[in-house]
């Protein structure tokens, strides 16, 4: 026996590996290879080879063909490893050597190798037998004297390319079937399946005929393995039946998939189809249509392959046998529609005449010559003719209205050219009575098509509905809009009037207010008037602020009632701007400073610490609107705590993103929504930035509200209770205009009150984050306060304020006021005069225009010297002004280099309005025709919004609205010039 410590070095060059040493440890003495030490040369180097090979490979020696084979052969060898080691290749391979030994005899005659081609084996490799495949050759191994001594044999495994290519053969002969018919569809499918006995081990077939589950009967198509009178098969068995597999497949539809489960005693007598003996596993696959159950099929699978290697082949023979099952049963179903189409169509004139006949349209059908073939009864009716008296020669054409003749003859020429579908409406001469009115033409909407024969139009068929009551509403609805629309159109206008004129008065009253307190405060220090001329001057101030704070009353319920009158002709509109509310609050109490100090009223203004927390800057808001609100609450507040012993108000503001009645007091009452509150925030011109909810809180020391008073403040016209309006006086549009301003802003407003304790009126709105922040500045980390009394000059926000060179207030400004009320001009004249201003007028804007080439902003086209430092001003004329008083008249002097800082504008004049002069002046100025930019503030008693952005667009820096003070008017004024700087 030979051992390791007798083998020839030679075999040191070999791996040290378990197969080399299990290799060494066969007794090769006993084979006819002989001891290993003994190997010739050929053969040592051909065990090189095969030992160095990745492929699996056998060296197969001598006559006998002894295997001599590397590690990666073991697997193939299955369960002969390791007696084949040292053996025979017949010993070894029985089974297969009737088709290899042929092959190692060629390859001896020949000298070339043999190629082996997809040989099949069997081999047990994973603890099961394997059906496998392998490609390789067997290549002639010459020793020194050139004689064939042994083979050398590589292989390719090709299973799954063999086993795929087995299985798509199977479904293309399935999908080839040409007899589209459900029951040979079957019979072809089983025939196809009978071609595959490896994978097919056994088959069975159901057909099932009903449209529903419930209604489905199993019919037996076919099967293979099966015999007959098994008791696996049935047939003519409803869906709820528990015999044979019938239970399994309805488990299978609900999966929806094949369901493959392990072969039991149901199996016993199948007759297995392939080499591989008894299937482990059957497969149940549900053949469907869409939502639609066709049969089922039933197959047994590879037993010389895992589960998991069926799997694919029976999802595609799912799809392709339920593909040529759901065809079939569309072909019959066809067939079944055309053969009751046939049926149907021998009736079908009898329906379609009886059909016309009852149609709601008229209907009639002629030739290309215009000769009628027939017509309903619809028709007749409509043309007011008998059914009898058929038309010829186009005389279809004689009903229609002489003026809509060109439309029904151009329809007709399209429709004879082969237009397929034309439609037009023409009015007939038959009248219509409408419900309301005079008769007018019946119209009719005509719709023909052509008839064909030969690619030739040889007839058309018309319908036509009579829509004349339809083009009647239509009409009405029209003229309805249209009045509706200019009813609001008059509304709007009547309302503007009813501004403007109630507006210039009070403008004019409020300018001779002031000049009355200014000429007392500018006699208030000549100690030379006798005390009986101070008394009565003193009671005369007192009468005119009792004016003032008249007109401040009537100005409050004129702009109440304006905005009453806008909501309810839902004419108010929430526009967004960028605000900055720090800002935008401060100028709002700055409004009351005047108010506070004379009425010993302190006024606290505080930040709340969420407007930090959330960082908030400049937001997209309706300023005007939410400045409203904030005046109509401490107007109302100043009312109720005037003449109280404590005299306190406080307001607040603050923000926060989640719903806002939860920052406020539980005991709060809320006003109850009406059905106009709307998000304004969802419109387009609204942006995309964060929403955020804006609160605000309005406290003072007053005489506080019950509870059940609480609910009636907030309806129109109502107060508490009628001492209210008694000792407070107020109209109660306030807070109802504030409840409907909170609510069209998307926001809420509520109050938290008891008698003798004062009242804190509460709202929030819903606002934007501005997209993209003009000027950034910074937020206190605490409260922000702000102790009245301040000064009356409302705050501007900071972009209004750019670094420029101050106004002092002793530097006259040259004002051009363009007024056509001649007691608003004069009285305003006066006042502005008396500010330091030196003041030049003109009656409407073509008196402006003539003006402007005096100034010296006027550049001079002419050739004169503008540089002249002769400066002269305006000549005047005395004569007598609308109040009794002589004055000065100023004219035009044909002279130059008259200054000119500014222009006060009015809106409505007549000759030339406002805007157009606005316009003119600012053309002027992009033509170079004035030297510099003037700045225009567009003086006016309009209202509303769309009015001053009207203004601004035409080319106004701003607005002042009437009525106002005139050192507002001053003080807006020197803001211009900062902003654009003196002439």
């Amino acid at each position: 026996m030979t051992t390791l410590d007798t083998i020839n070095s030679w075999t040191r060059f070999l791996p040290d590996t378990d197969h080399i040493r299990f290799i060494k440890s066969v007794d090769w003495s006993k084979t006819h290879v002989g001891p290993i030490e003994n190997w010739p040369p050929g053969l040592r180097q051909s065990f090189y080879q095969v030992i160095a090979d990745s492929r699996p490979a056998t060296l197969y020696w001598g006559p006998e063909y002894v295997p001599i084979y590397n590690e990666a052969f073991v697997p193939l060898a299955g369960k002969t490893h390791p007696s084949l080691m040292g053996s025979t290749f017949k010993q070894g391979f029985p089974e297969i050597w009737q088709g290899i030994g042929p092959l190692f005899e060629l390859a001896t005659s020949t000298g070339a190798a043999a190629d082996v081609i997809e040989a099949p084996m069997t081999v047990e490799r994973n603890g099961y037998p394997e059906e496998t495949f392998f490609t390789g050759n067997f290549t002639p191994i010459r020793d020194s004297e050139g004689e064939i001594v042994g083979f050398y044999n590589a292989l390719f495994e090709v299973t799954k390319q063999k086993i795929n290519d087995r299985r798509t053969a199977v479904l293309n002969r399935i999908a080839s079937s040409t007899n589209l018919t459900t029951e040979s569809v079957c019979r072809h499918v089983m025939d196809c399946l009978e071609t595959n006995e490896n994978d097919i081990t056994m088959a069975i077939m159901y057909q099932l005929d009903g449209e529903d589950e419930p209604e489905n009967v199993f019919h037996l198509r076919g099967q293979l393995g099966v015999p007959e009178e098994h008791p696996l098969l049935v047939d003519g068995q409803s869906w709820s039946s528990s015999k044979g597999l019938i239970p399994l497949c309805r488990l299978a539809r609900s999966r929806g998939t094949p369901m493959v489960f392990t072969v039991n005693e149901m199996f016993h007598d199948i007759i297995w189809r392939g080499p591989g003996g008894p299937s482990r596993s059957v497969a149940i696959i549900p053949l469907s249509s869409g939502t639609r159950l066709l049969g089922f099929l039933i197959t047994g699978t590879n037993p010389l392959l895992l589960d998991e290697q069926n799997t694919q082949f029976l999802q595609d023979l799912s799809r392709m046998v339920s593909g040529v099952m759901t065809l079939a049963v569309s072909v019959t179903q066809s067939r079944r529609r055309q053969e009751r189409l046939e049926r149907d169509l021998a009736n079908s004139d009898i329906k379609i005449q009886h059909l016309v006949q009852h149609a709601s349209v008229a209907m009639v059908h002629l030739l290309v010559d215009g000769t009628t073939i027939w017509a309903n009864n619809q028709y007749f009716a409509m043309v007011e003719q008998e059914p009898t008296e058929l038309q010829h020669d186009y005389g279809i054409f004689q009903f229609v209205l002489e003026e809509d003749l060109p439309i029904a003859e151009n329809a007709w020429q399209q429709v004879v050219n082969g237009e397929e579908r034309v439609s037009a409406e023409v009015r007939l001469k038959r009248p219509y009575v409408p419900p309301i009115g005079d008769s007018v033409p019946a119209t009719v909407l005509l719709l023909a098509f052509p008839y064909r024969e030969n690619d030739t139009v040889r007839s058309v068929m018309a319908c036509a509905t009579d829509v004349s009551r339809l083009k009647w509403a239509e009409t009405w609805q029209a003229r309805i809009a249209k009045d509706a629309q200019e009813a609001k159109r008059q509304q709007e206008a009547f309302i503007d009037i009813v501004s403007h004129e109630m507006r210039n008065p009070l403008s004019a009253i409020v300018h001779c207010v002031d000049s009355i307190i200014t000429s007392f405060e500018d006699l208030h220090d000549h100690t030379s008037i006798p005390q009986p001329y101070v008394d009565a001057l003193t009671e005369n101030v007192s009468a005119a602020r009792i004016i003032e704070t008249c007109v401040e009353h009537q100005r409050y319920i004129i702009d109440s009632v304006l905005t009453l009158g806008r909501m309810e002709s839902e004419m108010l509109s929430i526009t967004p701007r960028v605000v900055l509310l720090e800002s935008l609050t401060e100028s709002i109490i700055a409004m009351f400073a005047k108010e506070m100090e004379y009425s010993n009223i302190s006024l606290q203004l505080v930040a709340h610490p969420s407007y930090a927390q959330l960082e908030i800057d400049q937001v997209l808001a309706d300023a005007s609107r939410i400045t409203q609100i904030l005046i109509n609450l401490l107007t109302n507040a100043i009312k109720f705590v005037k003449n109280e012993v404590n005299r306190h108000i406080k307001v607040q503001y603050g923000a926060c993103k989640t719903h806002p009645r939860l920052s406020f007091p539980t005991d709060t009452h809320w006003a109850e929504k009406g059905d106009k509150a709307e998000d304004a925030t969802l419109r387009e011109e609204w942006g995309d930035g964060e929403q955020i909810y804006l609160t605000f809180s309005v406290k003072d020391s007053g005489i506080g509200v019950d509870q059940a008073q609480q609910s009636r403040i907030f309806e129109r016209f109502k107060q508490a209770n009628i001492k209210t309006h008694v000792f407070y006086g107020g109209s109660g549009l306030g807070l109802f205009i504030s409840k409907q301003l909170t609510e069209k802003q998307g926001g809420e407003i509520g109050i938290r009150s008891a008698p003798g304790q004062g009242s804190t009126f509460i709202f929030y709105i819903l606002v934007r984050r501005a997209p993209t922040a003009l000027h950034t500045s910074p937020h206190s980390k605490g409260p922000i306060k702000s102790q009245i009394p301040m000064s009356r000059t409302p705050v501007r926000s900071p972009e209004s304020l750019p670094a420029a060179q101050e106004i002092d207030d002793d530097v006259p400004i040259h004002v051009l006021l363009v007024e056509d009320n001649l007691v608003n001009q004069t009285v305003l004249r006066k006042q502005l005069q008396r500010l330091n201003c030196i003041v030049h007028t003109a009656n409407h804007g073509a008196d402006a225009l003539s003006l402007l080439p005096k100034f010296s902003c006027y550049a001079n086209t002419t050739g004169g010297n503008g540089n002249d430092a002769t400066e002269q001003s305006i000549t005047s004329h005395p004569k007598t002004d609308i109040i009794g008083e002589e004055v000065q008249e100023e004219t035009v002097a044909e002279v130059q280099k008259i200054p000119l800082d500014i222009i006060l504008m009015d809106a409505q004049m007549p000759i030339m309005g406002g805007l157009e002069c606005t316009r003119r002046i600012r053309s002027m100025q992009n033509k170079g025709l004035l030297k510099r930019h003037v700045p225009i503030i567009a003086v006016t008693a309009n209202a509303r919004v769309e009015q001053r952005e009207e203004m601004v667009a035409a080319g106004s820096d701003t607005v002042m609205s009437k009525p106002f003070k005139s050192k507002d008017l001053v003080a807006m004024m020197k803001e211009q010039l900062k902003i654009h700087g003196r002439g």
